[in-house]
């Protein structure tokens, strides 16, 4: 439940708030997603299915007030997959970002000002695979 909470329930009340209190003009909406959440997969393993409820709100928050926000507030919504993070002290596994890497892909929408509005970046790249 704390799962849900932190990713699905917070983030939504937070965005109600801001709104209610007009902090959205020309701002951005960064929602941090994950493989998890993905859509397009027919079959998900059946672990850690609060991960892939939470991650995957993150991602249909951006599609259904991505464009009435950029309309509305010209606020882009955007979710970032940003990849696996080496967050584990001692970590060897090969193809984990280390948190320099994975910030460069958060915070990309914010230096390149492309319009990224209810779309999923992963890798630096607009994907269609939610």
């Amino acid at each position: 439940m704390e799962t849900q909470v932190i990713n699905s329930v917070a983030p939504f009340c937070l965005i109600q708030l801001f709104q209610k209190k007009g902090l959205f003009e020309n701002s951005y909406i960064l929602n941090i997603t994950s493989q998890e959440g993905r859509f397009d997969q027919d079959i998900k393993g059946p672990t850690h299915p609060h991960n892939n409820m939470s991650k995957a709100s993150f991602n249909m928050i951006t599609k259904t007030i991505g464009y009435s926000f950029r309309k509305r507030y010209s606020t882009q919504v955007i979710s970032i997959d940003p990849g696996w993070i080496n967050s584990m002290v001692g970590a060897t596994k090969m193809g984990l970002l280390e948190y320099s890497d994975a910030v460069a892909r958060i915070i990309q929408p914010l230096v390149d000002n492309t319009n990224y509005t209810a779309q999923l970046l992963r890798h630096f790249k607009v994907t269609d695979k939610w």
